[in-house]
């Protein structure tokens, strides 16, 4: 699994091991991945819990292929019921103030300081809405 990304957790190895067991035909009762068994398993291959550091994304080719599957379903649901517009809409976040993450400042301070408003992580909710024709709704 971490091969393919996906974040593997302690209770994912049990879960996994468990299965693993009842596939070698193992009974529930004489196997049952305890936290004892796990903390085991962890002292032999000596994984250890780390925090993400990268996310990586599909391919731009994987992406194309689902919207182009997605455009064509939308397609043949518009014509198959007779619709004349498509009204699309989304909420968006927006932020009172807007501080960047980087500042110029003399080289060699460890420390630098920004003066804001207080409102760094206060925001508001705008929903946006358009139709299939162009038009935008306030």
């Amino acid at each position: 699994m971490r091969t393919d990304g996906v974040p593997v957790t302690p209770r994912m190895i049990q879960v996994m091991a468990l299965e693993m067991a009842i596939d070698a035909g193992i009974e529930e009762r004489a196997f049952i991945a305890s936290w004892s068994w796990l903390q085991g398993f962890k002292r032999r291959f000596k994984p250890t819990l780390r925090a993400r550091t990268r996310i990586g994304q599909d391919t731009q080719g994987d992406g194309d292929k689902v919207l182009a599957t997605f455009a064509a379903r939308v397609a043949q649901v518009v014509r198959d019921n007779n619709i004349d517009v498509v009204y699309n809409a989304d909420q968006t976040a927006v932020n009172f103030e807007y501080l960047s993450t980087k500042t110029l400042n003399a080289k060699g301070e460890h420390t630098i300081w920004v003066k804001c408003s207080g409102k760094t992580k206060d925001r508001a909710t705008a929903m946006v809405m358009a139709d299939s024709t162009g038009k935008k709704y306030p």
